[in-house]
């Protein structure tokens, strides 16, 4: 069990089915960039940040959120669009496979 970040209950609406913990922040923080990522032109990245947002969606498309999978799978399709580079990470970091299983998903917005 993750501890959270705060000592004392939390006062940011955070609920006890959503607790405030390392890897829920992580997770936010990676839909977050998902969100950015899918609008943004992948060109205007330098090629190191690009490749560091890799993972984090990468494990954003394992989660249970339908809505957070669709968008860490677009954000990677649009990473992998601006080089041969970026292409090989999100291989190399399990971004295939991933969004192959994602293909077998019940939501068809998924596929």
């Amino acid at each position: 069990r993750e501890r959270s970040l705060f000592a004392s209950e939390p006062k940011f609406g955070v609920t006890p089915q959503d607790p405030l913990t390392v890897k829920n922040v992580k997770l936010k923080a990676a839909h977050a960039t998902a969100r950015l990522l899918v609008s943004t032109n992948p060109h205007v990245l330098s090629e190191q940040v690009a490749m560091d947002c890799v993972q984090p969606l990468v494990s954003l498309t394992m989660t249970e959120d339908e809505l957070a999978q669709f968008e860490a799978a677009i954000a990677l399709t649009n990473l992998s669009s601006a080089s041969d580079a970026l292409k090989r990470c999100v291989s190399q970091r399990g971004g295939v496979g991933a969004m192959q299983s994602l293909c077998a998903s019940d939501n068809l917005q998924v596929q």
